[in-house]
């Protein structure tokens, strides 16, 4: 997953961010926007984080979500099941199922 997908997506991906930086705040969520170098700014400022391991954290937590978006892909068999690929109930159900067996191999 590349950090376009995360600033495109920011909405469905800001929640996930709040629970792995609790010292976050919703207008910090907003002010950030999906920006990576925003993100990496407001982390430094509420945590007090070296630039280096901000930087860290920010790759493992797009790791992690790379992670559960492909474990989600490859056990998506049914509808109810299905959240696509972008953290949201997918309105393309049977496109979205076929995309997730096509990613098991």
């Amino acid at each position: 997953m590349d950090w376009n997908r995360i600033e495109g997506n920011w909405k469905q991906f800001k929640g996930s961010a709040k629970e792995k930086w609790g010292k976050l705040t919703d207008d910090d969520l907003n002010v950030i926007e999906g920006r990576r170098d925003q993100l990496e700014g407001k982390l430094q400022q509420r945590y007090g984080f070296a630039k280096d391991q901000v930087r860290k954290d920010v790759d493992d937590w797009v790791k992690m979500l790379r992670g559960n978006l492909q474990r989600r892909a490859r056990t998506a068999e049914s509808p109810g099941q299905c959240r696509g690929f972008l953290l949201r109930p997918c309105s393309k159900i049977p496109r979205c199922i076929s995309r997730a067996r096509s990613h098991r191999g």
